[in-house]
């Protein structure tokens, strides 16, 4: 099933979408803080 394979990249792709941008909203908290 190449459905599922395809979807299984989309929510790592998510995740490592949000992961990124998680990162660099505490990345700029931690620079505005200091």
């Amino acid at each position: 099933e190449t459905g599922t394979w395809k979807w299984a990249a989309i929510a790592y792709g998510y995740l490592f979408a949000l992961a990124w941008v998680a990162g660099a909203l505490v990345h700029a908290l931690v620079a505005a803080l200091m």
